[in-house]
């Protein structure tokens, strides 16, 4: 029986190779609630200001060379990669948190959580000088310096509060070849998440002068792209997303490239199934017999999905597939659906850059009869404000009369046409798969000229940048 999730709005029209011509349409629910331009307009101006006047604010503290290699420290105490952490870890407050600061942050002590920290000191010292300079999206600021608050330890706590409430996050792609003191040089950049989907953003560099009033003067270096970004020491600052939250909504599975639990391995069965570890023909499989595909492992091998700044590649995979049944005159009707192949998906943009593979194990195709000669498989990626995306999706089936009976047959005897529409998304690149073509490249590098080894070398297949490999359980019944 085939597992089918939760569905994005669909359209179907039927295409006959042979007989008339038949059109349904189908509505299901929309994946999820998209929002409007004027809001996304709105929301997307405020939110790229405060995210560039705080990341103009740091850089201008962070020319002090302690000050960045406190970051630096701290960014290696909790990230496996030592390229992020949230702005209230480096504050010492505990609202904010990312997930896997928690621990580390309980272990800190007290005097290093607020009032001995020498960053959120010298943000104080800034704002103090030029408090204007940041009074489009931080005006809060004033209040602390003019109201008369309290004493200055009172002042720096209701400071980092203040910042930490933005729940912001600072990060260094940095390439990790060159990680041992990679800020070392008193060069470094700043830059913002530019809240939308871009793939490049403008950085500012700070340099240091001999004028009497200030040691460093700040410059603009125009547009940057991810590349400048992993070969030059660029500071990235940009919200944290709510998947590294403690108890906030996230539908997404965090991925790692050391493998990941079976979700929901095919049934036993006595007499199979059994893995085809050997390339086969679609043909010789009869319909009574069960194919069961799974999607085993994928890598992208090229970061120009990523957008610019982003810390996670997040992607959904959906499959279009179709029944179908013939009339005694020959007419074909199909019913066509699409479902999700695993869950959505976040991988860290570190893997995405290597190239790293992840192993998985989710259902593509608990039964993948003769009669769907070809299915349709496409990967729409997730972006912050990014509006619905659609693709019309070609399904083919494979049915006749034969002796006046509705039979399965391995050639494709009718085209289907699906469109699946995904909110907040883009989309990027979809390939058809024949039963006949995976099949008969289960294992081998085929045309790809390459493969993925785990003691059998599987196919590795190419959709846009994205590479993954299928495994197959074969039952005799």
């Amino acid at each position: 029986m085939k597992n089918r999730n939760r569905i994005v709005q669909l359209f179907i029209v039927t295409l006959l190779f042979f007989g008339c011509q038949t059109e349904e349409v189908v509505k299901d629910t929309v994946e999820e609630n998209t929002t409007s331009i004027e809001d996304l307009q709105e929301v997307f101006v405020a939110d790229t200001e405060s995210y560039k006047e705080v990341a103009l604010l740091l850089g201008k503290v962070m020319m002090d060379s302690e000050i960045r290699a406190e970051i630096d420290q701290k960014l290696n105490e909790v990230d496996s990669f030592g390229e992020l952490a949230s702005l209230s870890y480096l504050l010492g407050v505990e609202h904010g948190l990312m997930k896997n600061e928690i621990d580390v942050f309980a272990l800190r002590s007290a005097t290093s959580k607020s009032n001995e920290n020498a960053l959120l000191k010298a943000i104080s010292s800034e704002l103090q000088r030029n408090s204007s300079d940041y009074s489009n999206t931080l005006p809060s600021y004033e209040r602390l310096y003019k109201g008369g608050i309290g004493s200055k330890s009172d002042i720096l706590q209701e400071l980092a509060v203040l910042l930490a409430s933005k729940e912001m996050q600072i990060y260094l792609p940095y390439d990790d070849t060159i990680i041992s003191g990679k800020t070392n040089s008193d060069d470094f950049y700043i830059t913002f998440d530019p809240v939308v989907y871009v793939e490049e953003n403008e950085a500012f560099k700070y340099v240091q002068t001999k004028t009497e009033k200030q040691d460093y003067t700040l410059q603009s270096i125009g547009m940057v792209d991810n590349d400048f970004l992993d070969n030059n020491p660029v500071y990235v600052i940009g919200p944290i997303d709510d998947c590294d939250i403690i108890g906030r909504t996230c539908d997404y599975v965090d991925l790692f490239p050391i493998g990941d639990e079976d979700d929901d391995t095919p049934p036993s069965y006595t007499g199979g199934p059994k893995l085809l570890t050997y390339n086969v023909n679609h043909s010789d499989i009869e319909e009574k017999d069960i194919i069961s595909t799974r999607f085993s492992g994928f890598r992208f091998h090229d970061k120009d999905w990523l957008g610019f700044g982003a810390t996670r590649q997040k992607f959904v995979l959906k499959r279009g597939s179709g029944s179908y049944a013939i009339s005694s005159n020959g007419i074909i009707t199909a019913s066509l659906s699409a479902f999700d192949v695993g869950s959505k998906f976040r991988i860290r943009a570190k893997g995405v850059k290597k190239g790293w593979w992840y192993d998985v194990d989710h259902s593509f195709d608990d039964d993948w009869n003769m009669s769907e000669n070809e299915q349709a498989f496409a990967i729409f990626t997730k972006h912050r404000f990014s509006t619905e995306a659609s693709k019309e999706l070609t399904i083919k089936g494979g049915i006749a009369l034969k002796g006046g009976k509705a039979t399965p047959v391995a050639e494709a005897t009718s085209a289907n046409k699906l469109v699946i529409t995904v909110g907040g998304a883009k989309f990027r690149a979809n390939m058809q798969l024949s039963r006949r073509q995976v099949l008969s490249t289960i294992v081998g590098k085929g045309l790809t000229n390459e493969t993925r080894g785990d003691g059998t070398n599987w196919n590795s297949k190419n959709m846009g940048v994205f590479n993954f490999y299928l495994k197959h359980y074969y039952t005799n019944l």
